[in-house]
């Protein structure tokens, strides 16, 4: 195949997909999609992947777009922050679990 693909159902990136996965942290990207971040770095970088991985990264690209215009999100680092916030608190599950402790008098 002389485009660099290596099967069929692999193909390159889009220049705008590549360029906004340059602009935001493939870590994040890989926590909310569950694709390792070499993957994501390799399609950063304009190596084929599977169109399955091509389409998620497609539309959380839109959502993540979206959401900015509409002002869902103050700004990418307002997202990250939030994320990573929530994912040391284990969700929010962490301060529930407190706040459930306290209302049955344990602590």
């Amino acid at each position: 195949m002389e485009d660099g693909r290596k099967h069929a159902t692999h193909a390159v990136a889009l220049l705008q997909l590549r360029e906004w996965l340059g602009r935001i942290p493939l870590d994040l990207v890989s926590y909310h999609t569950g694709i390792d971040r070499h993957t994501l770095r390799s399609v950063r970088d304009g190596n084929p992947a599977r169109r399955e991985v091509l389409v998620a990264l497609m539309e959380l690209k839109k959502l993540w777009i979206n959401a900015e215009q509409c002002g869902g999100l103050k700004s990418a680092r307002d997202a990250i922050r939030r994320s990573r916030r929530d994912y040391k608190n284990g969700g929010g599950l962490r301060d529930l679990m407190l706040r459930e402790k306290k209302a049955k008098g344990v602590g």
